[in-house]
C-alpha cells in the first residue's frame, strides 16, 4: 500500500451567487440621494488603443432606469445598465462610440460579477464569469486628464443604485480563466497590470462612518477616491454589510497524495439546491501562463441539508504540478468556483523502462504502461514480427513521469508485435501478442 501524504491545505470556502469570498463590508449607493465617488485625473485612466480589464461585484437594487456603473469623460469610457421595456441591457462605451451591448439577465437583488475586457479590437463582457458576447472597438479608452466617477456619470442623472465592491482597473487583457480564478478572492494589490484596485471594505457596517469620506486604491498608486452625497449612516448610502444567505457554504477543502493518485476531500456545513460539484484540473506550467481548466469527474450533491456532509473525489491520473477546483452547481443551473488547491505529486521515477502489456494475450486493445526517469524526446512505436511499422501512439516531448499508451489492434492479424520506447538516448522492447 502506498503511503500518504496528507497535505496542510484546508481553508472556509462560501459556494455563492451571491457573495464574493473575503469581503466583509461594502459601498451602498441611494440613486435618489445622487450618490458617487470620485477619483482624480490619472493617466492611469487613459488606456489609449491597448488592452484593458475592468472587473467589480455589484448588488443592482433600483430597476426600470438608466444606471451608470463608471464613466471616464462622458463616454470615452464608460459602463452602464439601462432599461428598455422589458429588456435589461448592459452597455460599454469606448471612445465615444458604443462598443458592446447585451441583454442581461437574474442580476437584481443577488450579488453579480462582471468584467469587461478589450484584447487587441476584441471587447468581451464576462458574467459571474462566463461570457456574455463581444463586440469590436479600436477606439482609444479612457483619459488621462480627466476624473472617474463611480456609480454616476456626474453631470447626468444616472447614478446607479444598489451596493459595490471589489472593483479592480487593469491595463491588461484578462483572460476568462484569470478572471474566474480570482473573481472570489481578494488581490494582494501588487498584480502585474493592476492599476487601481477598490475593495470598498470600509467602516461600520450600518453604523455611523461620517469621518470616512474617502475610498481607499489598494494598490498603492494612490488613486484615492472622494464620496460625495453619502449619508454615511444607516442601511443606505453608507457602507454596510456584503453578507447574504449563503446556498452552499464549504467548511473545508483538502488533497492527499499518494503515488499516483490525489484525494480531494471536502466538507460542508450546509446545503441549498445543490446540484453537485464538478471536479476540475489544470496542470501548472511555467510555460502556460493560463490555467486551461478541465473537467475529471462530478460528484452528486445532497440538494438542500442542514446537517454537515462529506464528499471525496480519486484522481488516478496526475503527475508533476496541478491545481484543482469545484464547480459548485445549483439545481437551477447556477454555478460558482471555489478557490484552487495546488499539489505537486512528486512521482518521477528513478528508472527508464517499458512496462509489459496488459492484458497480453490482448483483443483487440491493450494498455502499455512506461516510465521516464527525465524529460526528453519520447517514441513509442508498435512494429510486426518482420520490422514494419504499424502504430505511433507517441512521438513527442515528454516529462519525466509515469504513463500510459492504448494500443488498438482491431486492423491487424492475430500474431506477435513489438512495442519500442526510446527517450534521452535509451531504448527498451516489449513483445506483444494480439490473439482473435
Amino acid at each position: 500500500m502506498y503511503k500518504k501524504l496528507l497535505l496542510a491545505v484546508t481553508f472556509l470556502c462560501l459556494f455563492s451567487t451571491q457573495s464574493i469570498l473575503s469581503q466583509t463590508n461594502c459601498l451602498a449607493f441611494n440613486r435618489t440621494g445622487s450618490n458617487y465617488v470620485s477619483v482624480p485625473a490619472s493617466g492611469d485612466w487613459n488606456f489609449g488603443t491597448g488592452n484593458f480589464t475592468v472587473e467589480w461585484w455589484q448588488y443592482q437594487t433600483v430597476d426600470n432606469i438608466t444606471q451608470r456603473i463608471f464613466t471616464i469623460n462622458g463616454k470615452s469610457f464608460a459602463v452602464s445598465i439601462e432599461d428598455f421595456v422589458s429588456n435589461k441591457t448592459f452597455f460599454c462605451w469606448v471612445g465615444n462610440g458604443l462598443a458592446f451591448y447585451t441583454t442581461i439577465s437574474s442580476y437584481m437583488n443577488t450579488w453579480v460579477h462582471f468584467a469587461i475586457t478589450r484584447s487587441g479590437s476584441t471587447v468581451t463582457l464576462y458574467m459571474n464569469g462566463v461570457s456574455k458576447g463581444t463586440g469590436t472597438s479600436s477606439s482609444s479608452a479612457g483619459d488621462g486628464s480627466s476624473t472617474l466617477y463611480i456609480g454616476s456619470e456626474a453631470f447626468n442623472a444616472t447614478f446607479f443604485g444598489g451596493k459595490l465592491e471589489e472593483m479592480r482597473f487593469w491595463n491588461i487583457a484578462r483572460s476568462q480563466a484569470e478572471i474566474q480564478a480570482k473573481m472570489n478572492t481578494s488581490l494582494a494589490g501588487n498584480e502585474t497590470g493592476l492599476v487601481a484596485y477598490y475593495k470598498f471594505d470600509q467602516g461600520t457596517a450600518g453604523g455611523t462612518n461620517t469621518g470616512i469620506t474617502t475610498l481607499t486604491d489598494n494598490t498603492g498608486h494612490g488613486h484615492t477616491g472622494t464620496l460625495t452625497n453619502f449619508t454615511l449612516t444607516g442601511s443606505t448610502s453608507n457602507w454596510v454589510s456584503s453578507s447574504v444567505a449563503l446556498p452552499v457554504e464549504l467548511t473545508s477543502f483538502t488533497a492527499e497524495i499518494a503515488v499516483k493518485s490525489v484525494e480531494l476531500k471536502w466538507n460542508t456545513a450546509t446545503e441549498t439546491n445543490n446540484y453537485g460539484f464538478e471536479i476540475q484540473r489544470s496542470a501548472v506550467s511555467p510555460q502556460q501562463s493560463d490555467n486551461m481548466w478541465s473537467k475529471i469527474g462530478f460528484v452528486e450533491g445532497n440538494g438542500t441539508t442542514n446537517a454537515p456532509k462529506s464528499y471525496s473525489f480519486t484522481d488516478k491520473s496526475v503527475n508533476g504540478k496541478t491545481s484543482y477546483r469545484l464547480k459548485q452547481i445549483d439545481r437551477d443551473g447556477k454555478f460558482e468556483y471555489s478557490q484552487t488547491v495546488e499539489v505537486t505529486v512528486a512521482n518521477t521515477p528513478k528508472e527508464f523502462s517499458l512496462e509489459q502489456n496488459y492484458p497480453n494475450p490482448f483483443n483487440p486493445t491493450t494498455a502499455i504502461g512506461y516510465q521516464l526517469s527525465a524529460t526528453g524526446f519520447t517514441s513509442l512505436k508498435v512494429y510486426d514480427a518482420i520490422g514494419r511499422e504499424v502504430a505511433t501512439l507517441v512521438n513527442e516531448v515528454k516529462d519525466a513521469g509515469t504513463y500510459s499508451a492504448q494500443f488498438d489492434g482491431a486492423k491487424l492479424s492475430s500474431g506477435i508485435y513489438f512495442a519500442r520506447l526510446s527517450s534521452d538516448g535509451k531504448i527498451q522492447i516489449r513483445k506483444l501478442m494480439l490473439m482473435k
